[in-house]
């Protein structure tokens, strides 16, 4: 039989560890130098944690995913908005166009626009800007040809034709290349914007471009500055006119 004073002793133990084996549904067991009851508030605490965790981990999946959500929202709105100010610009070139060719045939008038709208995103420029330029130099007569022999819809002579169709990595056919609108606008922004990139001026960009490079650069340096060409096409490129919707 126990003395009294050790029964005093053990009972309190007892009921610590009964209580402790039905708090953690585990039997009792010592960890780490704790007892039993301190082990059980332990683990009540790393389940606490572990549900934090978990429930920060779960907001910030929403969260990235609300993101996500909102980007592709941005981006259905601007590509709407680019498409439908791409079909209004076709629209006006088509119009611009019938009025200097009224006889052209649509499929020419698409494929002309279609490449206006192509280029001037290559090179930054508004299309209404090379539509004004092409009026400048053919009044969009793909068959024109200048007494210089400059050809089809920019005016480009073959000589520099060959030298950018080269550049630009295009297949070159000779002179009836020159012919086809799509490589005539493609070749003759290519070039504006090499005379811009030289001359660092859109007004003295336009003017190499009827001048030549080589005859502006000795205007240039005799301190004459030729304005006519490029005021032209700028007079031009304001009556047509256009502020999408």
């Amino acid at each position: 039989m126990f003395k009294s004073k050790q029964v005093k002793f053990i009972f309190p133990v007892f009921i610590t560890l009964i209580f402790s084996g039905f708090s953690v549904g585990e039997s009792p067991r010592f960890m780490m130098g704790l007892s039993p009851y301190h082990l059980a508030a332990v683990k009540f605490e790393e389940t606490v944690f572990i549900h934090k965790e978990e429930t920060a981990r779960q907001e910030f999946l929403a969260a990235q995913e609300a993101e996500r959500q909102r980007i592709i929202r941005e981006r259905e709105v601007a590509l709407k908005f680019q498409q439908n100010y791409e079909k209004q610009v076709q629209e006006k070139i088509r119009q611009v166009i019938t009025d200097y060719r009224a006889r052209m045939s649509p499929e020419h008038i698409q494929e002309i626009s279609k490449s206006i709208l192509a280029e001037s995103k290559n090179y930054d420029y508004d299309p209404m800007f090379l539509t004004a330029l092409i009026i400048t130099e053919s009044s969009f007569d793909r068959k024109a040809r200048s007494h210089k022999g400059a050809i089809g819809l920019m005016q480009i002579v073959p000589r520099t034709g060959v030298a950018l169709a080269t550049e630009k990595k295009m297949e070159w056919k000779g002179k009836p290349t020159l012919y086809n609108p799509k490589i005539n606008i493609a070749l003759g922004t290519f070039y504006l914007n090499k005379l811009h990139n030289r001359f660092g001026d859109l007004n003295l960009a336009l003017e190499a471009y009827n001048h030549g490079p080589t005859k502006l650069a000795k205007y240039l340096k005799s301190g004459y500055q030729p304005r006519r060409y490029s005021k032209k096409v700028f007079q031009i490129y304001e009556m047509i006119d256009f502020e999408p919707t």
